[in-house]
């Protein structure tokens, strides 16, 4: 039986990493929650990601066409081919070691820079740098550096590994996901998101059905509707054949 909170939902949002994909265990998504993804997408609801990591590699892992990507953490999102929001970040770079993202591919700008973000868990493509990018990674960044740059871009911060994502100012996860779901004619309380991390937190304070993966962030159980098991144990696979098959 459907859980009764879900009878309003006709979008599903999800984050990847330790949600859909585990790359600690896991060379690609899961053929379990490949079905699962398409079950929810024969019976005409909405899927999609919400996520920093690039359209080519979401292809790479996750054999699946999914109605809209959000990505960038916000600063881009295409819906079926139509572009919502594309926001590059305008930034002079002056650190030596840094990763700059497009919404197809990533750059390192050098080798310590390619094995910090590894190190790290970003994606290191391509040698170089974008000339036009949305998200810029900075590795070993202090707190009294990370308030002076939060005061001009959006920050993402990892205080573990101090490393931190900018993007420009009003491009965010909630920002997208509110310009996503007005172009789709859909209201946020239609909306549920699965997430795990501490950058799902300000999607699960916004939107009123969110499910949190075991193992998550514990700071997202607050805000949490309901917790399922754990990625690599097909925790979203479960939870959407024993509420929709």
């Amino acid at each position: 039986m459907k859980l009764q909170f879900l009878d309003k939902i006709k979008v599903f949002i999800f984050d990847i990493g330790k949600t859909i994909f585990d790359k600690e265990t896991q060379i690609k998504c899961s053929k379990n929650t490949i079905e699962a993804l398409n079950l929810l997408k024969e019976k005409g609801y909405k899927v999609g990601v919400c996520t920093m990591r690039t359209f080519n590699h979401i292809r790479d892992i996750i054999d699946f066409d999914f109605d809209f990507y959000i990505l960038n953490n916000g600063s881009f999102v295409i819906c079926k081919n139509k572009v919502l929001i594309d926001v590059p970040l305008n930034i002079d770079i002056t650190k030596k070691d840094y990763l700059t993202y497009t919404p197809y591919e990533t750059f390192y700008s050098s080798d310590k820079a390619k094995e910090k973000a590894l190190e790290n868990g970003f994606i290191a493509e391509n040698e170089g740098a974008a000339s036009k990018f949305y998200n810029l990674i900075l590795f070993d960044i202090e707190k009294e550096e990370l308030e002076r740059l939060k005061t001009n871009f959006d920050a993402y911060y990892w205080e573990t590994t101090k490393t931190i994502s900018l993007q420009n100012k009003g491009c965010s996860r909630i920002n997208a996901i509110q310009v996503l779901i007005d172009y789709l004619g859909f209201k946020l309380e239609q909306v549920v998101y699965f997430g795990d991390g501490p950058n799902d937190l300000e999607v699960f304070e916004f939107v009123p059905c969110s499910i949190a993966m075991g193992g998550c962030f514990p700071g997202l159980l607050e805000y949490s509707t309901y917790q399922i098991d754990t990625c690599k144990n097909d925790g979203v696979a479960k939870f959407i054949f024993e509420n929709y098959e």
